[in-house]
């Protein structure tokens, strides 16, 4: 069985599919060219295909060039054949499950990590990536469930901290939530990610100057960070500190090409005037 690390796609979908294109498991009498893009990669892969229409790894490295272009049917459908071909290909089943959740296809993302967990019960990046799809359709228990297999397995996985409290802060569990963006932080403390989850837990539970105290960490960490901007123009609106929250609300607007941003920060400003 093909085994994954949890950091596996970072090596995978940057240059290792470009290189392995003149390896493709067929010996030439002419030297191949090294290609220079996904394209390029794309009509190698086929090549060898043509070649031997059995060759499950470029039927695999030609999937990863289609995502990385964004053609999810066609990456689908050479994942879909590496499994055909080899039914324990647990990278295959990881990538279609990838690009299905990218579709917002996650009951279908659900069944492909679920199948990667039955040939491998250790797979913490498939717990993790289940957990999101679940997330994604609001089973916020069995997320919960799968981000904390997910951390039994890798404990320093700051991302499924982070998903973790994201789903107690759903079910309105705001002490767990917290626990977990603080362990994320803890883990990963130049991270705006953490710091912005958690202050919209204290935010939700009343905590307001805690709340400030995290988003204001975010701008600091990413002063291009309009969601913290706004969320703490909230957090000042609902605190009557209008000077201050007028400053953070008008950077919203003045800042951001998104309609729905600009909505909220104008609809929190027209409440100081109420």
């Amino acid at each position: 069985m093909k085994q994954l690390g949890i950091l596996v796609i970072l090596v995978l979908i940057t240059g290792i599919i470009l290189a392995a294109c003149g390896n493709s498991g067929h010996d030439e009498d002419t030297e191949q060219t090294e290609p220079t893009s996904y394209e390029e990669a794309i009509q190698q892969y086929t090549e060898a295909i043509e070649l031997d229409p059995d060759d499950f790894e470029a039927y695999y490295n030609r999937g990863i060039a289609y995502r990385e272009l964004e053609d999810y049917d066609l990456a689908i459908v050479d994942f879909s054949k590496v499994i055909e071909l080899d039914p324990n290909d647990v990278r295959a089943y990881y990538f279609r499950g990838i690009v299905y959740r990218i579709q917002g296809e996650y009951e279908q993302a659900i069944v492909d990590y679920t199948k990667i967990i039955e040939l491998d019960p250790d797979a913490a990046e498939a717990y993790y990536n289940r957990g999101i799809a679940q997330g994604a359709i609001e089973e916020y228990d069995q997320a919960i469930t799968d981000y904390t297999k997910a951390i039994d397995l890798e404990p320093s996985i700051a991302g499924a901290y982070n998903n973790r409290g994201n789903a107690y802060n759903a079910k309105d569990e705001y002490d767990k939530a917290i626990a977990d963006f603080s362990k994320a932080i803890e883990l990963d403390s130049n991270s705006a990610t953490g710091y912005y989850n958690r202050g919209i837990a204290y935010a939700n539970m009343g905590d307001y100057d805690s709340a400030i105290i995290d988003y204001t960490k975010v701008i600091e960490l990413d002063p291009n960070h309009i969601r913290a901007f706004l969320k703490r123009g909230e957090v000042y609106v609902e605190q009557g500190k209008k000077a201050e929250a007028i400053a953070d609300l008008e950077k919203v607007i003045n800042d951001v090409d998104d309609p729905e941003l600009m909505q909220l920060a104008w609809d929190l400003i027209e409440q100081l005037s109420d």
